[in-house]
């Protein structure tokens, strides 16, 4: 499950990659090209035998022996092997489908957010050791 969880996560980055870089001028004329071979590059990889192991203390706190037996006689089921088939490709049309309002909730932050900088009067102060001085 979690190699067809990656497989859709390059998928959507690559399509949200797409869709906001799209919108800048001078792009190279493969760029699309480029930037599906540096997302696979980074899928093919990807540690996965170090992040399948740094799941399993979160998966032991959170769970007991018990939870585990029973997680895995579902997901030997058909339906659990049907969640496992069908659950990455739900997630990807899931995170399509909220695109357009995601996108939309950032975009009117970051509006705010900048017409809040260039309303503010108050100069920012400076951080670490000047700040101290």
């Amino acid at each position: 499950m979690m190699h067809r969880m990656m497989e859709v996560m390059s998928a959507s980055m690559q399509q949200s990659i797409h869709d906001e870089l799209s919108k800048q001028k001078g792009l190279p004329a493969n760029f699309d090209a480029r930037m599906r071979k540096w997302i696979d590059d980074l899928m093919t990889n990807m540690p996965m035998d170090e992040m399948e192991e740094s799941m399993i203390p979160p998966y032991q706190k959170h769970f007991t022996h018990g939870d585990i037996e029973a997680m895995n006689a579902f997901y030997s089921s058909p339906v659990g092997q049907k969640v496992l088939r069908e659950l990455p490709d739900v997630m990807q049309e899931g995170m399509q489908a909220m695109r357009p309002t995601l996108n939309k909730y950032i975009e009117d932050s970051k509006q705010r957010m900048m017409e809040d900088l260039k309303n503010s009067t108050t100069p920012a102060k400076p951080s670490g050791a000047a700040a101290q001085n």
